[in-house]
């Protein structure tokens, strides 16, 4: 009774893990993350295509980048991060980008005394496009596949995995002429929007603790509809074109299907209610950069169902700076840009608030 009891939590833990924490959702740009992860309209993103895959279209030239964001989510598992790796490159024949995102490893403390050494993983792989329509739109598609995968090493269990489902994103960017023209100051505007998560069936195999018979049941995965918009405006002092600039960012998601932790699993009994999970955000933003090199960012997000990092209905605070180092500053003539971005994100509880970081370089001209 006890394993079968420890292998129901720790079933209930992987579901909801990939249901709210997975590498397939959770951003991992730092920037983006400072200012409420509410980028679906902002070109200037590190990894735009993870926002909206059309924003790809603002990046220039080559980039390469690394990025990390922490996840202490549970008392007790304190070794717990996203990292994400990939590289965005600008063409004549539109803008390509290709991103890996990976949830890391963890082991399992369940109650009743019992200690399950186990691993959970999970990871997102993510191809992307974006051009432009006309002069002022432009759409991108992102073709994506995610995995996940349970090992657990004490009991008698085998392993829990996934397929491989084959997701699409599909997203637009509208820039009209700005509403400020004076050679002192000038703004830009984009409204942004995106469907997320649409594809084939994403199936998991549950095996049961008895037999070892194997199950796959198919799981839904959060499909969500994205729109937002982003103002820029650009100061114009000491001959300098881009002196001071200050970026507003705005977006709000949708929820679109009926997603829930344990929808269609065996486990009924765990929602009996029926009620699905609620995943509708307002998310916001705003950036201060001087001379293109030095920003401070500030942001939040206000979630509907209340989670580790805040309660329902509050605003979940967050902020950040980056630092966009030209090698020319350093003497080196070379059109490279070295970029270090930083965030931090409050939780309910302040010992453990949240860090992400990047490292990125990019190479500031086409290649073809």
């Amino acid at each position: 009774m006890k394993v079968k009891f420890s292998v129901l939590l720790v079933l209930m833990f992987s579901v909801s893990a990939f249901a709210q924490f997975t590498s397939l959702d959770i951003n991992m740009d730092a920037r983006a993350i400072a200012m409420g992860e509410s980028f679906v309209a902002n070109p200037n993103g590190l990894v735009a295509a993870d926002n909206n895959p059309a924003t790809l279209i603002g990046q220039k030239g080559l980039s390469i980048f690394y990025n990390r964001r922490n996840s202490v989510y549970t008392k007790g598992f304190d070794d717990i991060f996203y990292y994400s790796a990939g590289a965005s490159l600008e063409t004549s024949i539109g803008n390509f980008s290709l991103l890996y995102k990976r949830f890391k490893d963890i082991l399992y403390l369940v109650g009743d005394g019992l200690y399950i050494n186990g691993r959970y993983h999970n990871s997102t792989l993510n191809i992307s496009y974006a051009n432009t329509i006309c002069e002022n739109l432009s759409y991108g598609i992102n073709i994506k596949t995610f995995s996940y995968k349970t090992e657990l090493n004490d009991i008698n269990l085998k392993e829990g995995e996934s397929n491989n489902p084959l997701l699409f994103d599909f997203g637009l960017l509208y820039s009209p002429e700005g509403l400020i023209n004076h050679p002192s100051i000038n703004d830009e505007i984009n409204f942004g929007a995106s469907l997320v998560n649409f594809g084939t069936d994403f199936k998991v195999k549950r095996y049961t603790d008895a037999n070892r018979q194997q199950n796959s049941v198919v799981v839904n995965l959060p499909r969500l509809a994205k729109v937002g918009l982003t103002y820029n405006l650009n100061i114009v002092a000491f001959a300098q074109p881009e002196f001071l600039q200050f970026t507003f960012t705005g977006e709000y998601n949708l929820l679109l299907n009926n997603f829930r932790f344990y929808n269609q699993m065996d486990y009924e009994e765990m929602n009996s209610s029926g009620d699905g999970f609620k995943m509708n955000f307002w998310k916001l933003g705003i950036e201060t950069t001087i001379m293109n090199v030095l920003s401070l960012r500030i942001g939040g997000i206000s979630y509907s169902s209340s989670n580790y990092a805040v309660k329902e209905g509050n605003l979940n605070l967050r902020y950040g700076l980056g630092v966009d180092l030209p090698l020319i500053l350093i003497g080196i003539n070379y059109p490279v840009n070295l970029i270090f971005d930083y965030a931090l994100i409050q939780t309910e509880d302040k010992d453990n608030s949240l860090n992400a970081f990047n490292f990125s370089l990019r190479y500031n001209n086409p290649l073809f």
